[in-house]
């Protein structure tokens, strides 16, 4: 069976190539386009001179120097509200600063495209189990016999 794109009898195949070649163009480009915006996150750099700052003053000055939008809810920040930060660096990345600035506390961050945002960390449930367990009244007499639990 032979496939024609157009009313001309001799056409036919010439048509399709060119409809295969656009198709393969436009994936081409969809493909640099990712790869770009991978790499706007791993080339981002702040210039920071912040002393006793808040968290929520960090991500403004972030949203200043760069294109990325901070998402985060409030009540996440009031646990954190104790927490200071202090950064005196020039030209570090984004990254680096946020793994920093949350090193501490109990949230963590994740970078979509040109967006950050900040999520409570997950936490180890089987961890807590084992805590829990060790450390339960009921369970003195076996708590010198077991081994200390570490997890990575």
């Amino acid at each position: 069976m032979k496939m024609t794109c157009c009313k001309c009898p001799d056409h036919g195949h010439t048509n399709l190539l060119f409809l295969k070649i656009k198709f393969t163009v436009f994936l081409l480009f969809i493909g640099m386009l990712s790869v770009s915006a991978k790499t706007y996150s791993q080339n981002t750099r702040v210039d920071l001179n912040l002393q006793h700052a808040t968290l929520s003053e960090l991500f403004e000055e972030i949203q200043k120097q760069t294109d990325y939008l901070i998402f985060y809810r409030d009540k996440l920040l009031r646990k954190e509200i104790k927490k200071t930060v202090h950064f005196d660096v020039k030209n570090m990345p984004v990254a680096e600063v946020l793994k920093q600035a949350l090193y501490e506390t109990g949230l963590t961050y994740a970078i979509r495209g040109r967006q950050i945002v900040i999520t409570p960390r997950p936490i180890n449930t089987m961890c807590l189990f084992f805590q829990e367990l060790v450390s339960s009244p009921l369970n003195t007499r076996y708590r010198k016999a077991t081994m200390p639990l570490t997890f990575q």
